[in-house]
């Protein structure tokens, strides 16, 4: 029996659990559509208000139609204030019909509209009209009196007309006359035509005769431009031979070295020169040594390379070296030669230098290191260009090497400069020098990445040769400035 009651109580819950889910779904679903009732009764609503503002605009539009064009139940003072409340409003089109509105007003007013006058004396189309009707009127008074002159002086050109023909009868007289002249000065005319053709005739006689003579005078020039180009070749060839010949006697009479080695100490490491602060040597500068038998050294094998460290000060002529670079198995003894193609006794070389300077493989200018190595040994540079390619100085007949360094062709400034310095050394048959060649003729030791021998020599292996142990002849005394 307690089971039974237990199952009915727990249906009824169940029941009412059910009614009480159905109640409340019933509820809200009754809310949302209140809700959304709501919203479309704020939009009717807001479409209503839009419609009423909009035909109050369009009301005071039609009022100020009707107070421009001037009726009886017009508002003209009210003008200003029905116009700002068309402009307020929100509707675009009657915006624009009053701009258009107002556009015809002041056409057909022809002044400025002003609505600060409620007393209505401002114009009106009906004013308007009004006016020009009595205009009209004035007018046409006027054009009958200007009708009535037009009849007086049409009558008094009718005379005046009458006299004239008597003159125009004179005039045709005169006319016949002058026509008998013309006929006259024509025949003389045509006479004087036939003339001038005789004459033209023989003139373009004259003309065909000077064009054979022209002709003769052409062939006569032309053969004498062949003689003077074959004179000119001939000064050409004369020309280069003789600077065969200078070059050839130039390098013979300087094929003379700058000092000789006065002595070698014990450990093989320093050398004394005879030249000194006499002779204007500086610190640090560098020569080539070579052998005291040998003669020619534009070919010649240097021993080593010097590089002056102490200049004495009791002795005009005498200076320490010390040897940084020697060929093995060929000592330095007295008596051998020394070279340095930048130093001359108290004249400094001057050199030219084009390209980019690299003095140690890295791909970076070493412009300013160079300058400076040049003027340590003796040298000055009178002509060179920067990393941009802005030249500085010129090349002249006293200068007496071009340096060149590299020249990539990417950079189209620094080509540029390239080629004005090589063209200005060809000009003044200034010598060429590669920056390694003049590197190691000037004798100086420049530390950089090292190079494999057979990657550099590649194709050009004989090219190498001659760079490295070639030696550029040096000015002679009538080259310095």
């Amino acid at each position: 029996m307690a089971s039974r009651d237990s199952q009915g109580f727990l249906f009824t819950i169940i029941i009412l659990t059910i009614l009480l889910f159905v109640t409340g779904g019933i509820a809200v679903w009754m809310f949302m559509r209140a809700n959304e009732l709501n919203d479309q009764l704020t939009v009717a609503n807001d479409k209503s208000t839009k419609a009423e503002a909009r035909e109050r605009t369009w009301i005071q539009l039609v009022e100020i139609c009707k107070a421009q064009v001037g009726t009886a139940d017009s508002k003209f003072g009210e003008l200003n204030q029905l116009k700002n409340g068309v402009k307020g409003s929100s509707d675009q089109k009657a915006v624009e019909s009053l701009k258009s509105l107002d556009d015809a007003y002041q056409q057909i007013v022809g002044q400025k509209i002003s609505t600060e006058d409620s007393s209505g004396t401002n114009p009106t189309y009906m004013n308007v009209v009004e006016s020009l009707s009595s205009v009209l009127s004035t007018k046409h008074n006027d054009l009958t009196v200007a009708q009535n002159k037009y009849e007086t002086l049409q009558a008094q050109t009718k005379q005046q007309l009458n006299q004239k023909d008597g003159v125009i009868t004179t005039l045709t007289t005169k006319l016949t006359t002058a026509q008998g002249d013309l006929k006259t000065a024509t025949d003389g005319f045509k006479k004087t035509v036939e003339q001038l053709k005789t004459a033209d005739k023989e003139n373009r006689d004259a003309i065909v005769a000077a064009g054979k003579k022209n002709d003769e005078l052409i062939v006569t020039h032309n053969n004498q431009v062949n003689l003077l180009q074959t004179n000119i070749n001939k000064l050409k060839n004369e020309n280069t031979e003789l600077q065969t010949q200078l070059k050839k006697l130039t390098a013979t009479n300087n094929s003379i070295p700058d000092g000789r080695i006065i002595s070698v100490d014990k450990q093989g490491e320093f050398v004394q020169v005879n030249l000194g602060k006499a002779d204007h040597l500086r610190i640090k500068q560098n020569f080539l040594v070579y052998d005291r038998t040998e003669t020619n050294f534009e070919t010649a094998e240097p021993k080593a390379k010097i590089e002056v460290t102490r200049i004495a000060g009791d002795s005009d002529h005498i200076a320490d070296a010390r040897i940084h670079e020697r060929s093995a198995g060929n000592p330095i003894l007295p008596g051998d030669h020394i070279l340095s193609p930048t130093w001359d006794p108290g004249y400094r070389v001057p050199i030219a230098v084009a390209g980019l300077i690299d003095l140690d493989g890295d791909g970076r200018s070493d412009r300013i290191r160079f300058e400076g190595l040049v003027r340590q040994n003796g040298g000055v540079i009178v002509a060179i260009h920067d990393e941009d390619g802005r030249r500085r100085g010129e090349i002249d007949s006293n200068t007496r090497y071009l340096v060149t360094g590299f020249n990539t062709g990417k950079n189209k400034e620094i080509n540029a400069a390239f080629t004005y310095y090589r063209k200005q050394a060809k000009e003044y048959n200034v010598e060429e020098m590669s920056l390694r060649r003049f590197i190691n003729l000037m004798g100086v030791q420049v530390r950089g990445k090292m190079e494999k021998l057979d990657h550099r020599i590649g194709n050009n292996k004989q090219d190498v040769i001659n760079e490295t142990r070639g030696f550029q002849r040096r000015g002679s005394a009538f080259d310095r400035r």
